[in-house]
């Protein structure tokens, strides 16, 4: 088990709202501890033709296709990425081997009950088609480090009311292959239900932020690894 976690390469995918900074400080950790990681860069929704699903998808296959043959892949999504895990591996070529969701829905073929309120919740926001992104002042409970802060506000834009509406194609079959969840919030109650209802490893962190890796990295990296481990047996 020890042997097939190490030769693993973790595949950190950032939400497409955000920047791909959200997964670094996690990615810097977990190569200090001598693991092989990717971040995708996903473009921001505002420059991409449709569907964005298969944009996103294209990208996130482009960066596993620099995973040597034979080394497993842990395909990693937090927040609307995790939503997308099963759009990703339809354009895979490599096997992956184990899935992680980090506080996001799952894949869904019907829209569920959170999912359909998420909605109704960003079309009230909308102004012309756009939605204004977070500000630095909105963020600043759940990031307080003010420089860090920056970093990422600099990283996002206004985001497409159509990608919200957009339907995120999920295969039949999905979940082929083994899942975790590690939980931040409570905003994911169905996702959290399902991992107990399946029996998926979960992990919880209490008290914690939406983007709670950027708070403390290490304790998140250290949740990806255990998470791994109880995968890849």
């Amino acid at each position: 088990m020890e042997r097939e976690l190490s030769e693993a390469v973790f595949v950190l995918v950032h939400s497409p709202l955000v920047g791909p900074m959200t997964w670094e400080p996690v990615a810097e950790r977990l190569v200090r501890e001598g693991h092989d990681v990717l971040v995708p860069r996903l473009s921001r929704p505002a420059g991409v033709r449709r569907p964005y699903s298969l944009q996103y998808a294209l990208e996130v296959a482009g960066a596993a296709s620099l995973v040597p043959p034979g080394k497993p892949i842990v395909l990693v999504g937090h927040s609307n990425a995790g939503q997308r895990l099963a759009s990703f591996r339809q354009e895979i070529a490599a096997p992956v081997a184990a899935y992680v969701l980090v506080d996001s829905a799952l894949p869904e073929r019907t829209l569920s009950e959170e999912g359909r309120s998420y909605l109704v919740q960003r079309r009230r926001q909308a102004v012309e088609g756009m939605i204004e992104p977070w500000t630095e002042d909105e963020l600043a409970p759940a990031l307080p480090d003010p420089v860090l802060r920056r970093r990422f506000v600099a990283e996002i834009t206004a985001w497409p009311l159509a990608f919200f509406e957009e339907e995120i194609p999920v295969f039949v079959g999905w979940p082929d292959v083994p899942c975790a969840y590690i939980r931040f919030t409570a905003n994911y109650r169905a996702a959290t239900e399902r991992a107990i209802r399946e029996g998926w490893p979960l992990i919880e962190f209490d008290g914690a932020d939406h983007f709670h890796m950027l708070v403390d990295p290490e304790a998140v990296a250290d949740s990806l690894l255990e998470a791994s481990r109880r995968l890849l047996i």
